[in-house]
């Protein structure tokens, strides 16, 4: 009996040194390095709305973003959202389409990113390409930007969609803040919206190595 309550005496004072210690980690984490340790559970990220866009995509039935199984999502062909966004049936943000190679005498300028790039919250007319157009009628300036993307995502568009149209010109977006999202791989534990999966890459041996959507082994792109 003496043993039995030694031993239990033993466990408890295991397990409350242990917590103990973890706390202390976490506090440290977090007032001296920023770090905050916040689980969310299943049902919190995945929201009623997350599944009812859920449902929408596996249906077919959203307006503008679909899935894609190499990017995680992308821009549907002729999609529309209320009267701001258009997209063609390239899947590119434009009210035109576009041939594998620009016209003679103009340079295309490839655009791929994020909101940024895709112009959220404007007009397909008042997005920054389409005023490079207006501002010189030699350049033929092309929207590759999706909202909520990383770098990861812009590189891989461009190396599977836009190399394919022969832009002269390439721009990657770039916000400091995009960091985060190379580590991310399912956009609700990083930031409320499209719940869906995303690839990322892994340095192994010096080499960028792509993980796709859900998996995690990979190999070179």
């Amino acid at each position: 009996m003496k043993h039995r309550i030694l031993t239990l005496i033993t466990v408890f004072l295991l397990y409350g040194s242990v917590e103990i210690l973890t706390s202390g980690g976490l506090f440290f984490l977090k007032r001296v390095r920023h770090i905050e340790y916040a689980p969310l559970s299943t049902a919190s990220v995945l929201t009623q709305d997350h599944r009812d866009h859920l449902q929408a995509l596996f249906a077919g039935e959203t307006d503008y973003l679909v899935h894609s199984p190499l990017l995680g999502w992308g821009i549907k062909p002729d999609g529309r959202w209320h009267d701001l966004y258009q997209a063609n049936a390239q899947g590119i943000r434009a009210t035109k389409e576009y041939e594998p190679r620009p016209a003679p005498g103009r340079v295309r300028i490839a655009a791929f990113g994020d909101s940024f790039t895709h112009g959220d919250d404007v007009k397909n007319e008042d997005t920054w390409q389409v005023q490079m157009e207006k501002s010189d009628p030699s350049l033929e300036v092309v929207n590759f930007g999706v909202a909520g993307y990383g770098l990861d995502q812009a590189l891989l568009r461009y190396l599977h969609e836009g190399i394919s149209y022969h832009p002269q010109v390439v721009f990657i977006g770039f916000m400091e803040e995009n960091i985060n999202r190379l580590v991310n791989v399912f956009r609700p534990f990083y930031y409320p919206g499209i719940p869906l999966a995303k690839p990322r890459f892994i340095l192994r041996n010096d080499e960028l190595v792509l993980l796709k959507c859900g998996s995690a082994s990979g190999g070179p792109f």
